[in-house]
């Protein structure tokens, strides 16, 4: 399914990079992971509680940017 969307917003030229699914799962996956893993570690070092309700908001305009950026954006692959 995610492959078929992804290549479906190419085609549209929605998405302008050839970005592998696993990739992109990662990516959101990580994003989401930092945030349960580091939550006691920021709350120390910040005073920020990662988890809290009222981050969620900013927290899925980050990730959805994050995301966005990462389908439009040209590269070069290494």
């Amino acid at each position: 399914m995610t492959v078929r969307i992804l290549a479906a917003g190419r085609a549209s030229g929605l998405f302008t990079a050839d970005v592998d699914a696993v990739d992109l799962h990662a990516l959101i996956s990580s994003f989401c992971f930092f945030r349960v893993a580091n939550r006691h570690t920021f709350g120390s070092l910040f005073g920020r509680d990662l988890l809290a309700a009222d981050l969620r908001p900013h927290s899925r305009r980050m990730l959805g940017g994050m995301v966005i950026a990462y389908l439009t954006t040209d590269r070069t692959e290494d």
